[in-house]
C-alpha cells in the first residue's frame, strides 16, 4: 500500500507525463491537501479496521453477530438485490430505516465505515445519449435516442458486514454489553417503513415473513435468551406496608413462641 508521501511522487510522475510545466502538479497537490485530506481519512479508516478486528476475535460480540445475522437476514433482502448486495444508498436507507442514521452515527461516518468493508463488484449501468439532430424531408427535426450500457464497478457489502457496521456504530456509543444491547433495541423498535411498503409481489419472494420482520419482541427474544443477565428482572423494592407486614409476622412468631 502506498504511503501519503508515495503517492505524491506518484502524482508527479503521472501529471509531468501528460502535461507541461510545474503549474498542474502544484494546483493539484495543493486540492488534494485542502479538500480530500487523505492522510486523515487513512487514518480514520485504519482505527476502524483495528475496532472490527478486535470485535471479531471477541466472543461476545461474535455471538451478537450471529443473532443479528440470523434476525436480520429477511430483512436485509427488502434492502439488498437479489444476490444479497447492498451498495452505499441502498445500506444507507436500511441505516435510516432502523434508527442507525442519522441518531447513532452521521453519513460521513456511515461511509467511512461503508468504504473499510465494501468489496467492488461489477453492474450493469445503462443511460440513454442524445445522437445528433437531423432534419426530416419534411422540415422537422429527428433526433435519434441510443440506449447505452456498460460495466462499472460499483463497492457493496453483504449481510455478514452489515452485522459489522452495526456493532462498530454500537461500540461508538458504549464499549460494554449494555450498551451494544441498547442499540439492538433500538434497531427492534424501528419503524421498518420499507418493510412495510414491501409490495405483495416481494412479499412472496421473501415467505410471507415481511410480518414477523416488525415484531420487536421475536426480534429480541433470541438476544434475551443469550444474555439473560442483563434482561433479569430487578429485585423488587420493598414498599412500606410490605415491611409492615413482614414486622407484623415476626411480632406473630415471637408471641407464639413466647419469647415477647
Amino acid at each position: 500500500m502506498l504511503d501519503f508521501r508515495d503517492f505524491l511522487k506518484l502524482l508527479k510522475m503521472l501529471s509531468e507525463s501528460f502535461f507541461t510545466g510545474k503549474e498542474c502538479f502544484t494546483q493539484l497537490r495543493e486540492a488534494i491537501l485542502m479538500n480530500v485530506k487523505l492522510t486523515e481519512r487513512y487514518d480514520s479508516l485504519k482505527d476502524i479496521m483495528e475496532v472490527i478486528v478486535k470485535h471479531d476475535i471477541d466472543t461476545t460480540m461474535t455471538e451478537l453477530r450471529r443473532i443479528l445475522s440470523c434476525q436480520l437476514k429477511e430483512t436485509f433482502r427488502v434492502y439488498s438485490n437479489d444476490r444479497g448486495e447492498a451498495d452505499f444508498e441502498q445500506y444507507i436507507a436500511f441505516c435510516a430505516d432502523h434508527g442507525l442514521y442519522p441518531e447513532f452515527a452521521s453519513k460521513a461516518l456511515h461511509f467511512q465505515l461503508f468504504s473499510v468493508l465494501a468489496a467492488p463488484v461489477l453492474r450493469h449501468q445503462s443511460w440513454k445519449r442524445e445522437a445528433s439532430t437531423s432534419p426530416s424531408r419534411d422540415g422537422s427535426i429527428l433526433e435519434a435516442t441510443r440506449h447505452c450500457t456498460r460495466e462499472v464497478l460499483v463497492p457493496v457489502i453483504d449481510l455478514a458486514k452489515l452485522t459489522r457496521c452495526i456493532l462498530y456504530i454500537a461500540s461508538t456509543q458504549s464499549n460494554d454489553l449494555a450498551g451494544v444491547l441498547k442499540v439492538v433495541e433500538r434497531i427492534a423498535a424501528a419503524d421498518r417503513r420499507r418493510c412495510r411498503e414491501v409490495s405483495p409481489e416481494r412479499q412472496g419472494t421473501l415467505v410471507n415473513q415481511v410480518e414477523g420482520l416488525l415484531d420487536t419482541n421475536r426480534f429480541l427474544s433470541p438476544f434475551k435468551r443469550a444474555f439473560t443477565s442483563h434482561y433479569a428482572e430487578p429485585p423488587a423494592t420493598p414498599t412500606f406496608m410490605s415491611v409492615l407486614g413482614t414486622f407484623n409476622q415476626q411480632l406473630i412468631s415471637a408471641e407464639k413462641a413466647g419469647l415477647r
